[in-house]
């Protein structure tokens, strides 16, 4: 299973049993800043997370959650319904890499964005379970 790198710095194509391109992180986290980045929540200082990632310091559980909000509202090759999907993995990645064991901030993050992903997905149930987690975190963190 590898992936096969095209030109295009929006999408690559990623060697799965149905062959669907995805879109290139970078363009994730464009899109994450340019569409909710303090909208309402101001949850990352921009440039310290951008070189955070840089240097490899940023969980995958909170990268996923980020890319869960925003894959949702990218231009996906093959349509809106495989961007919905894409955020759906997204989600259910950084839902299972999070250690709701060890409070950090950053896991406070990944809830704030997996909160606003599952309930843009139509997931109430699921967001308000993670809600009432994020309160507990939040005490356990501050």
């Amino acid at each position: 299973m590898g992936t096969l790198h095209v030109p295009s710095r929006i999408y690559r194509l990623t060697l799965r049993s149905e062959q669907s391109p995805d879109i290139h992180p970078d363009t994730l986290l464009d899109i994450y800043f340019a569409r909710f980045h303090d909208k309402p929540f101001h949850i990352f200082d921009e440039s310290t997370l951008r070189q955070r990632l840089q240097l490899h310091q940023v969980p995958s559980c909170l990268v996923n959650a980020i890319y869960a909000v925003a894959a949702r509202y990218a231009p996906h090759p093959s349509g809106y319904q495989s961007a919905v999907k894409l955020s759906e993995e997204h989600a259910a990645k950084a839902r299972l890499e999070l250690d709701t064991d060890e409070p950090s901030v950053d896991a406070v993050q990944a809830l704030v964005l997996l909160v606003t992903a599952f309930t843009a997905s139509g997931k109430g149930k699921k967001a308000y379970m993670l809600l009432s987690m994020l309160d507990l975190r939040c005490f356990d963190v501050y």
